[in-house]
């Protein structure tokens, strides 16, 4: 998932706004991600193994997210998780931090958007197009998994990811 920076407002506050947008959309793709697995496993155990163990092991982040839904508390998660992967709890406690003029709590601000953005980046990295080949081919062959079910499971394997970083935050 890629950030898209507004080029007019490279600012501390613009770049604050262009993250918590891009982890709003990151918190529906999986939430997106976790439906369209329910009706996609059609009996295909490895998915459903899957669902089942993301329902298991996340509840509590499945529910953040589904709350999510209300502007609120997306914005509140949005700001922790931003504030997690910036190593600043300052974000989440005085979010108008990223508004200071001070050029020396501007610079500290700006290091902080910095990891944010690196963590946030680091979560679009999409698999190598042959490793995801082979790793399609192999579910193909020892579970029986069409294209679309391959896909399902992929995504699967992504929102536990997602799930597992929003639980260590």
């Amino acid at each position: 998932m890629n950030i898209t920076m507004n080029e007019d407002d490279v600012s501390n506050r613009g770049r604050f706004e262009t993250l918590k947008e891009g982890v709003k959309a990151l918190f529906n793709k999986v939430s997106v991600d976790i439906e369209r697995a329910k009706n996609n496993a059609r009996g295909v155990k490895l998915i459903d193994d899957k669902l089942a163990r993301i329902k298991q092991r996340y509840p509590r982040e499945i529910y953040a997210l589904e709350q999510a839904n209300q502007e609120r508390a997306r914005e509140e998660a949005a700001v922790t998780l931003i504030a997690g992967w910036a190593g600043a709890a300052a974000l989440k406690v005085c979010p108008e931090i990223v508004d200071d003029c001070d050029p020396d709590i501007e610079h500290d601000v700006s290091r902080m958007l910095i990891s944010a953005e690196v963590a946030f980046e680091e979560l679009g990295g999409d698999m190598d197009c042959e490793l995801m080949r082979l790793n399609n081919q192999a579910l193909k062959e020892d579970h029986g998994m069409s294209d679309t079910q391959c896909d399902v499971y992929n995504a699967l394997e992504s929102a536990e990811a997602i799930l597992q970083m929003f639980r260590d935050i």
